[in-house]
């Protein structure tokens, strides 16, 4: 016999939903919210690729959870722009003319190996919109907040001391 089967089975009572209205969340007094700039390339077709600015600053890298990640050191990232979003399949077959999956699922993220994301960059540079390239390690984890003030890589929260942004 588990400990549990002596417990009373819980039962639901109706609920008057009418009298339940949804109310806005508060953005905490600790934290203040300021987008980041962003840019917008327009893909062929008119297929747009939404873009962040990270502005430059500092982080700690490394956990020492694994030896190679011992020291943690602070490490300086120069402002870059990042993909707001995943590539999508409509920009990979925009840009590559195909797509990995062989489906049209616009809206859906396109899975490609090291190898076809080179070949996308690549694709993508000769479209003359810029220069692009794969983050750095420390340019993704400062992006993606690991150990830095940021929720996520598109807005800058400003977190209380004594507070952590692990994801």
């Amino acid at each position: 016999m588990f400990p549990y089967d002596e417990l009373p089975t819980p039962t639901l009572s109706p609920t008057n939903t009418s009298t339940l209205t949804p109310t806005n969340t508060p953005t905490p007094a600790c934290c203040t919210v300021t987008p980041l700039p962003s840019l917008v390339v327009k893909l062929p077709s008119g297929v747009p690729l939404e873009m962040v600015r990270i502005p430059a600053g500092q982080f700690q890298m490394g956990y020492c959870v694994k030896p190679d990640q011992c020291p943690p050191h602070i490490v300086d990232v120069k402002s870059f722009y990042i993909g707001k979003y995943e590539i999508t399949k409509e920009q990979w077959d925009t840009v590559m003319r195909s797509n990995p999956q062989g489906k049209r699922l616009s809206q859906y993220p396109a899975y490609a190996s090291w190898y076809g994301c080179q070949e996308f960059i690549s694709a993508l540079n000769k479209l003359g919109q810029g220069t692009f390239r794969l983050p750095s390690e420390a340019e993704w984890e400062y992006a993606a907040g690991q150990t830095s003030f940021y929720f996520y890589y598109f807005m800058n929260y400003t977190l209380p001391a004594g507070f952590s942004n692990l994801l």
